[in-house]
Order: structure tokens, then C-alpha cells, then sequence
């Protein structure tokens, strides 16, 4: 996932990032931890899979942040974004590959499926609500 972040004056200070995703549907039991993680490499989004984008290296391995999704609870899911993730982005757009969502358990079989930009309810779309001052 990628948020074009350069509507953000320079010299703004980050007071706080959060990504909002809506949970449209789940199956199976249990809660599991989501994690997200910065992209490194340049992608597309209509070649970009799972199964292509996992391996070489394509996102750094450090976790930004974690939160634990209970299956069957719809709604908007949130992951709080590093402040240095996104002043790196502002400093150097070009750097800017955007986010890895990445399940992280083990455990085969839940399904979570996060509404994305092209659903047709715009408010359910993905979010990266940034929060900052001007000096």
C-alpha cells in the first residue's frame, strides 16, 4: 500500500501517523498479529503479488509496527506509522515505496480481506491520516 505524502508543506513537524484499514470480511477464528513494513524497491501495482513480492529483499525485515485483528470484527484496523517513516518520506518522496502488510503467524487457514481503493464505499478506502504543526 502507498499514500502520496508531498501535500505535506516542508518543514512541517509530525506530530503523529496512523493507518487506518477497513476489515470487510474475515473467516476462520482467532486473532493474529498484522504487521507492516517499509517497502525498499519500486513496484507496480498490477504486477504485484504476494508470491513475487516476498522474497529478494523487496521490503526491509525491521517491523514499523504490529496490531493484533480479531477474525469476524469489521471495521477500520489501526497501525500506528513511525514519525521517521514519514519524515523520510517527506525529506526524500523518491524513497517513498510505501507499506507491507504482512499476517504473521503460522497458522494456515484465516482470511482477512481489507477494503481497498477501489471499493465502491469511498469512506472504507485506506487511510494514512497524518497529524502536524507548522513551525
Amino acid at each position: 500500500i502507498k499514500f502520496d505524502s508531498s501535500e505535506i508543506p516542508a518543514g512541517a513537524i509530525i506530530t503523529s501517523a496512523t493507518l487506518r484499514l477497513y476489515l470487510e470480511s474475515s473467516f476462520g477464528s482467532g486473532s493474529y498479529n498484522i504487521g507492516m513494513y517499509k517497502i525498499i524497491k519500486p513496484w507496480s501495482e498490477t504486477t504485484a503479488t504476494w508470491n513475487n513480492f516476498s522474497s529478494g529483499g523487496n521490503f526491509d525485515s525491521t517491523r514499523q509496527a504490529v496490531t493484533t485483528v480479531a477474525l469476524g470484527t469489521k471495521g477500520f484496523k489501526e497501525w500506528t506509522v513511525p514519525l521517521a517513516l514519514v519524515n523520510g518520506w517527506i525529506a526524500s518522496p523518491s524513497l517513498n515505496y510505501g507499506l507491507a502488510m504482512v499476517y504473521e503467524s503460522s497458522t494456515k487457514g484465516p482470511d482477512y480481506e481489507f477494503a481497498s481503493k477501489e471499493n465502491t464505499t469511498l469512506a472504507n478506502h485506506p487511510q494514512l491520516v497524518i497529524n502536524y504543526t507548522l513551525p
